[in-house]
């Protein structure tokens, strides 16, 4: 029944591209990845807040945090409901032609599907490297699980606006996976404890910056009745590798290290640094070419019927 229940909790979670195409549609290049960095921020609070309920509910028995959690979905699914109206688009919503979609983002899909892959791995033995190097238990995951939420709701919810308003989407996502990158660095080899508490704070950090601006990128590549296909396509490369991610760091832990996953983390976010960097120039062409457009498109929609 559980494995039932996941699998129907992943065939309805398309939510997350669909509110993030929403915001896209309701704020302007400005101000739209200050938008995105709010939805993170949400996510981000909810990571470090859901624990903390979950926690004194569990000794009431097992299943009434599941319970509590049906209900928070109920209590969101009534909100959406009441409050929330579909945004005036320009224009009429097209059929997704997704070969064309990936062709104007390639780079960012790729490397964020080998960022994914190498966050997925992390995720899947950090505990057991923890408990092997460290002697961590639950309490010290679960520290960690907060710190990584609280730096990305911190992030997310202020920081990253007004680090928007002094570098552009493209190199605040370099940045990310830079940091991103100098965590896997430090768990690649035996590291200090602090050191291991430093390296998964550059994870928070990393995922903080990278995230909405990779998001956002995605939403300005891609023309106004296509940004929910594309911000849906993110989702599945995500789901993708969440298949691959644990299989392969399992695989590495188990039969080759514990610091195996890592390296091999490491490896892929080395690959996604090299091909976005690659993009960089077809990136910028599609974003002006796109920008382009949409001024026509929207010039269109003013004209009088009657001219």
């Amino acid at each position: 029944m559980l494995y039932v229940a996941r699998v129907i909790a992943g065939a309805f979670a398309a939510n997350i591209p669909v509110i993030q195409s929403y915001v896209s549609d309701v704020t302007d290049e400005e101000t739209r990845i200050r938008g995105l960095g709010v939805v993170g921020a949400g996510i981000g609070l909810g990571f470090v807040v859901g624990p903390a309920i979950a926690a004194p509910l569990s000794l009431l028995g097992l299943r009434v945090p599941i319970f509590a959690a049906s209900a928070l979905a109920g209590a969101n699914l009534a909100f959406l409901a009441l409050f929330i109206r579909e945004p005036v688009h320009f224009g009429r919503s097209r059929k997704a032609n997704f070969r064309k979609i990936f062709s104007r983002a390639s780079s960012i899909f790729v490397s964020g599907g080998l960022v994914n892959l190498a966050f997925v791995s992390l995720q899947v033995t950090i505990a057991l490297y923890g408990q092997k190097l460290y002697g961590w238990g639950a309490y010290q995951v679960g520290i960690i699980l907060f710190m990584i939420g609280l730096e990305e709701a911190v992030i997310q919810g202020g920081l990253i606006h007004r680090l928007f308003a002094r570098v552009d989407e493209w190199r605040i996502v370099l940045i990310g996976v830079t940091f991103f990158g100098g965590c896997f660095l430090l768990l690649s080899v035996r590291t200090p404890e602090v050191l291991a508490y430093g390296a998964l704070f550059l994870l928070g950090v990393g995922l903080g910056l990278s995230q909405p601006a990779t998001a956002s990128l995605v939403s300005k590549l891609a023309a106004p009745g296509e940004r929910g296909s594309a911000l849906g396509l993110v989702q599945s490369i995500v789901a993708g590798t969440n298949v691959l991610g644990p299989v392969l760091a399992g695989f590495l832990y188990q039969y080759s290290s514990i610091n195996a996953p890592y390296r091999a983390g490491l490896l892929f976010t080395l690959v996604a640094l090299g091909v976005f960097v690659y993009g960089k120039r077809t990136i910028f062409k599609e974003l002006s070419e796109v920008r382009a457009g949409s001024q026509t498109a929207e010039a269109a929609e003013t004209v009088p019927k009657d001219f």
